[in-house]
């Protein structure tokens, strides 16, 4: 069996070599393409062939010491020896004195060395290098020097900012980690918390002014509201009467409701004998709708009330549901409306918050498939820019939800079964009003803070101290 050149497979070979972990032959011409490494002790070429064209390949380095060549891979691990202790060590854990003389790690530290600031001699590994190049012992470094906690950045003593930690930043890392809000100057972190923009004051603010400032606006906004006329509660099928007029009381709230029912036996009879009860002329209590969702159904529509007007509404209301015995509640819920004249963009920001950290209790309560009453709308809720700036583009008006923002006067709450049980009605208005006068009084970052069922044992507990005359004995059951 012949054997040629590793190289050129032409000339006959005349030593056997070591390549890429194989024996091969090459012959005297091509041997002077290669050189061997003094520790690996393979062959290593010293060009590279591209296309004929011959370059030269750097991968061969020189130690000036001893003159021995090694590959790239074994010169920065060869042998060398500590010019102290003469103790052998390999290149990549070696260091060097003033002189450039190898020394091993032991020597290096106790070689001695001034302190730039105060002249005392130390070891080397009790110096620490200043941002001046200049070496100093612990206590003067401590002295005339601290260190960025963001970027490691060597830093003069002079030349510094803290933090809300008492932390030390380079001037670019802060610029890019905290601001100052423009009008109460307070320092915003901003991994934390974003500054916000307003429009109103072409300022930077920080959230808490942000939203005091919008709700400042919004105060602003309903005063002027008031000055108008002919306010009605909802934009869409309330039908006007005289008692409408009440809506342009100030400071009044009023809910109405919207009273769903399927399945109901003999409904022309039904809805005839209900048409004879006390406020349906003149529509001026209640009228009927229809819904294609409820089979065989009927929507009853009850105008705007105040809470007090319902409590005096008990016993006509109870004369109303005596009449619907025969239906049932499948795929029908109560969906109550609540003017929502004093409702700012922050206080939709809570609800919405509340809603999705209590999302379970409400459920409970409620007792209605989410497929009804959407949650999943809000579901950016971590998120206190994301869903500010959703609520303020209109992107969360979205009928399905659980609280549908779409009306123009009106929030309806959609989250509540249809029941023809008295003491769940009332619960249900009472729910609306409770939960608006609560989130009122709390903080909003509070409630994102806070974990989920401690926000609602919150509301529970305030509750408590409230004039609930259903919701809290249900609550509580």
């Amino acid at each position: 069996m012949s054997v040629h050149c590793y190289r050129c497979m032409l000339n006959k070979p005349t030593k056997r070599v070591v390549i890429k972990g194989r024996y091969w032959y090459l012959c005297d011409s091509c041997l002077t393409w290669f050189f061997c490494c003094a520790l690996c002790g393979e062959y290593i070429p010293l060009h590279y062939s591209s296309n004929n064209d011959y370059r030269f390949e750097n991968n061969r380095q020189l130690d000036n010491i001893t003159g021995k060549e090694y590959c790239r891979e074994c010169y920065e691990v060869r042998p060398v020896q500590c010019s102290s202790c003469l103790n052998n060590i390999t290149y990549d854990i070696a260091k060097l004195d003033e002189d450039d003389n190898i020394l091993c790690v032991g020597c290096h530290n106790n070689l001695k060395y001034e302190c730039y600031d105060c002249g005392e001699t130390f070891c080397n590994d009790e110096l620490r290098a200043g941002n001046d190049d200049n070496d100093y012992c612990e206590v003067c470094w401590n002295t005339l020097f601290v260190v960025c906690c963001a970027c490691d950045e060597i830093l003069s003593i002079n030349d510094y900012m803290n933090n809300e930690m008492g932390e030390a930043l380079c001037e670019s890392c802060y610029d890019e980690n905290y601001a100052y809000c423009q009008n109460c100057n307070r320092e915003i972190n901003l991994q934390a918390e974003d500054r916000v923009y307003s429009e109103i004051s072409n300022q930077e603010l920080c959230l808490d002014c942000y939203y005091e400032e919008e709700a400042e606006e919004a105060e602003e906004a309903e005063e002027a509201e008031e000055a108008e006329v002919n306010k009605r509660l909802t934009h869409f099928n309330y039908h006007r009467t005289s008692s409408e007029d009440k809506l342009n009381s100030k400071n009044r709230i009023y809910y109405g409701i919207e009273l769903e029912r399927a399945n109901i036996k003999d409904k022309r009879d039904t809805i005839s004998d209900m048409k004879q009860a006390e406020g349906y002329k003149n529509k001026t209590d209640f009228y009927f709708q229809s819904d294609p969702s409820l089979v065989n159904g009927i929507e009853l529509t009850f105008q705007p009330r105040t809470l007090q007007s319902w409590y005096d509404y008990h016993t006509t209301l109870y004369n109303i549901t005596i009449m619907l015995q025969t239906s049932d509640s499948l795929n029908a819920g109560i969906h109550i409306h609540r003017s929502n004249k004093d409702i700012t963009s922050l206080m939709q920001v809570k609800i919405i918050v509340f809603f999705v950290k209590c999302r379970e209790d409400i459920i409970k309560l409620a007792d209605r498939n989410v497929h009804f009453a959407n949650y999943v709308t809000y579901c950016d809720s971590t998120n206190l820019n994301v869903i500010y700036k959703k609520v303020k583009n209109k992107e969360l008006h979205v009928k399905s939800s659980a609280v549908n923002f779409a009306h123009k006067h009106t929030i309806e709450f959609r989250i509540f079964r249809s029941t023809l049980d008295l003491k769940r009605i009332y619960s249900y208005i009472e729910f609306c009003h409770y939960i608006i006068k609560f989130l009122k009084q709390e903080n909003i970052l509070s409630i994102m803070q806070a974990n989920n069922k401690a926000v609602w044992y919150s509301f529970i507990t305030w509750l408590i101290g409230e004039n609930s005359r259903c919701l809290l004995e249900l609550l509580q059951g």
